[in-house]
Parts: structure tokens; C-alpha cells; sequence
């Protein structure tokens, strides 16, 4: 989660927002947001179209024809009620976790470390360690009755349908319910602040051009040839277009270190060709973007924490061989975010090599130790329980975990996940696939009115 807080808009700023009818008054802590007034652009975020010598990944931007846009409901802050209401908890819950924060202890008086008086400090934090009660009596036992252990915590009907939709039935399979919810909470949170620093941005360009170039826009209203009353759908939609892929590629990308292309690359011979599907709100933070300043893409940002498949105990950075599995964790971030956000497919090309495949986190019988100290480790995905898997015996392991519980895609082949084991060997991969990447953003379903 990230630390470091959204800045507030000011009430100048909600007023801006609102005459411009980019957002609608606030009711309960929210605001409707307008997709269409927000993606209008202000003049300064026009995008790369062509491929420079600075390029270090090209970008291709997915949607659905624009037509008449829908608004969406977002929290108006980070300290809020409607906050936690996003996140995924019924409102009752939401005003309960937000009460324990509004009382908590003064952080800079706490006998805590750093971090802790941090994680204290923030709300988003509070709605997580909700999540917890998960794996604890008696919720525990309610492995095989999900629905009712997260009506139970207070999880609104919302993310429950989200969490079993029958769609997502083998990915949701393939982690613990409280994986899945707090991979969906940060998202979200994620999301939030993006979207907040969106309006911001926009607040701050229209107050500057409102009062620093108010005469030269009236003036060029009256101009020969300038007027504002097109109502052509195509312009309308390519404008709208190029407004959102120059937000993404501005704001979840340095703009000089990327370039919007309209085709996918060709697979280059001689290389192996990686993919990696997730959600653009899961870490979202300013400053931080998904490739850095010095071109390279940011492992922290992608890297999976202890308890995966084969890392049971450190980091590890998990890919695809197949686009297929990678768009199934793509449309199930989609699923999983609030505004059915955008979500992202990556890919990029590498060299290393591969080792067998091992079972989640048992114990490894002698013969497999070795590969304990891999590098680099290929495999299937077990979708399985996570709950489950430890604790079959080692000499069961062989009869009880069946080709049937490995995630398949649609024509039924099994899908694989390849699997950096260590700092050290994302250091090196880091060089192997600069200037290789192409990523896929698909944009939220708009649906007309």
C-alpha cells in the first residue's frame, strides 16, 4: 500500500470541477465523475504517435467505440467513508472501520516503528486488516462457503458477485479468498488516488487557463474558421481517444520513454516472448511509474510477495508463456476493479532459460532440493486450494494432485507461468528486455445511455 497520500483538491478546485461538469455535487462523501468532460484534454497532454529514438516500450491503447459516456462514482478524498465503501465493505461496515480510524491512537505518539505509525496512519490500511479475520476461528472453516465468509466481515454484495462470477471460477481457484480480496481492495485504493490525481490535474490546468489566457479563448472564438459547434461523432471520438491514451501514457509512464502504437509488434526470432496480465490501479503512486525514469520497467511494482506457487518465502516475479493465461488475469483485475477499470497485458522478451516444475510450498522430496536455488523456474498453475496443497503428504503428492487441478485456457492446453526466483536475476533480465516491451492497456466499457 502505497504511503504516500493523495493531495486534497481544494474547494476552488471542486468548483472549477463543477462548472465545467466534469464531476456533479457531493452526496455522502462521492462524486459523479463524467468519462466524457474528464477525458477532454486542455491542450498539453498531446501523445507520441511515432516511434523516437528514446523510445523504450510502445504502448497500444484498447477501447470500445465512444459514444454517449456514462459517469462513475468516486470517493472525493482518501479519509472518508465512501472510501471504504469503494473498497468493497457495505456501507454499515465502511462507517464502523471508519470510526476505528477517526480514534486511533495519535501516530506520533505510538511506541511503533516508522512503517507501523505509516500503516496506522492510513484508512485503506484499516479496510485490509479486516481481511485477516479471514484466515482466523471461526471464518476459517469456511473454506467451501466463501459467499457467507465475506458476508460475514461485511463485504458488500458488490465484491461478492465480483469474487463468484462464474466466469473467473478456475483464476479465483488458484489463490485464498484473501488474496483475491486484498489484491481487489488495493486495486481499487489504487484507482482512487489515480483518479483523484486525474481531477486534480485538470482543476489546476482550467484554473491556469481560466485566468491566465481567459483573454486570448475569447478572442479566438470570434476568428474565422475556429468554430466550436463540430458535432462530428468521429472527430468527437478521436478526440476523446487521443485524450486518453496521452493520460496513460503520461501519467503511468514517462513520455519520452514510450511511444502509442496502433498494431501489436511481431514476435522477434531468437527471442521468448513473455506476457504478464494485472490491473492498473494495484500499487498506483505518485511519483512511481510502470517504466522509470532511466527506461527500465519497475520490478517492485510488478513482483509477487511470499506465498505464490514457487515462492514460498521470498519475492518472485511471475510471467506467462501463453497471451491466453495472460488475459485471463487481465480480465480478472478488470472484473475485480470498481469502474471495471482498465487493465494491462505486458510483454516482453528475454533468453533465460527454465527449470521443472515443483508444487506449491511442500516440502521438496531430495531429488527436486536442487532446484530450490534456481534462477529462473517454469511450471503449471495449480488451482487447487492454496489452503489445501501444503498439507498433503509428500508421498501422496503424486496420486492426489491430478493434471485437473492445473489451470487450463479455452482449447483446454494447460497454462504455464515462468518465474524469476531472485533480486539478482531480475537484475539481470532488466538490460534482456529494454527497449523490447509492448503493452496493451484496455481501457474500462463505456456503455452508452
Amino acid at each position: 500500500m502505497s504511503f504516500s497520500l493523495v493531495e486534497r483538491l481544494t474547494p476552488e478546485e471542486f468548483q472549477i470541477l463543477e462548472q465545467e461538469e466534469i464531476i456533479g455535487a457531493s452526496i455522502d462523501g462521492k462524486r459523479k465523475v463524467s468519462v466524457g468532460r474528464l477525458n477532454q484534454e486542455n491542450g498539453d497532454g498531446s501523445a507520441p504517435s511515432s516511434l523516437s529514438s528514446g523510445s523504450i516500450a510502445s504502448i497500444r491503447v484498447l477501447h470500445k467505440t465512444v459514444g454517449s459516456l456514462e459517469s462513475f462514482e468516486l470517493p472525493e478524498s482518501l479519509e472518508c467513508v465512501a472510501l471504504v465503501e469503494y473498497l468493497g465493505y457495505t456501507r454499515t461496515k465502511a462507517a464502523e472501520i471508519f470510526a476505528r480510524w477517526i480514534i486511533r491512537p495519535d501516530q506520533h505518539s505510538n511506541p511503533y516503528s516508522l512503517q507501523e505509525k505509516l500503516l496506522t496512519f492510513i484508512l485503506s490500511t484499516y479496510a485490509l486488516v479486516e481481511l485477516c479475520n479471514l484466515e482466523r476461528a471461526p471464518l476459517r472453516d469456511l473454506l467451501d462457503r466463501p459467499t457467507e465468509a465475506m458476508r460475514r466481515i461485511g463485504i458488500s454484495e458488490e465484491m461478492v458477485d465480483c469474487m463468484m462470477a462464474p466466469e473467473h471460477k478456475a483464476i479465483f481457484e488458484t489463490e485464498t479468498l484473501t488474496v483475491w480480496l486484498n489484491i481487489a481492495t488495493r486495486s481499487r485504493y489504487g484507482t482512487v488516488i489515480r483518479y483523484l490525481d486525474i481531477l486534480k490535474a485538470q482543476a489546476i490546468r482550467t484554473i491556469h487557463t481560466k485566468k491566465g489566457n481567459m483573454r486570448e479563448n475569447i478572442d479566438g472564438i470570434f476568428q474565422p474558421g475556429n468554430s466550436t459547434s463540430d458535432t462530428d461523432g468521429t472527430s468527437a471520438t478521436i478526440s476523446v481517444t487521443m485524450s486518453l491514451e496521452s493520460k496513460f501514457a503520461g501519467q503511468m509512464f514517462p513520455r519520452e520513454c514510450v511511444t502509442i502504437v496502433q498494431t501489436p509488434p511481431q514476435n522477434r526470432p531468437g527471442f521468448v516472448t513473455l506476457y504478464k496480465g494485472m490491473g492498473t490501479g494495484y500499487g498506483y503512486q505518485k511519483p512511481m511509474t510502470l517504466i522509470k525514469e532511466n527506461g527500465n520497467l519497475d520490478m517492485q511494482l510488478i513482483a509477487t510477495y511470499t506465498g505464490g506457487d514457487f515462492n514460498g518465502q521470498d519475492l518472485a516475479w511471475y510471467w506467462t508463456r501463453e497471451k491466453e493465461t495472460a488475459e485471463q488475469y487481465r480480465e480478472w483485475a478488470a472484473k475485480a476493479s470498481r469502474l471495471r477499470d482498465c487493465g494491462m497485458d505486458m510483454t516482453g522478451s528475454s533468453i533465460f532459460g527454465t527449470a521443472k516444475k515443483m508444487t506449491r510450498n511442500s516440502d521438496l522430496p531430495d531429488n527436486l532440493r536442487k532446484y530450490a536455488t534456481a534462477d529462473v523456474m517454469e511450471g503449471h498453475i495449480c488451482k487447487r486450494h492454496p489452503s489445501i496443497v501444503p498439507k498433503i503428504l509428500e508421498q501422496d503428492i503424486q496420486h492426489k494432485l491430478m493434471e485437473d487441478d492445473c489451470l487450463v485456457f479455452c482449447n483446454g492446453t494447460k497454462s504455464t507461468q515462468t518465474v524469476f526466483m531472485n533480486w539478482e536475476v531480475v537484475d539481470r533480465l532488466e538490460p534482456l528486455i529494454r527497449a523490447n516491451m509492448y503493452i496493451e492497456v484496455h481501457l474500462a466499457s463505456v456503455k452508452r445511455k
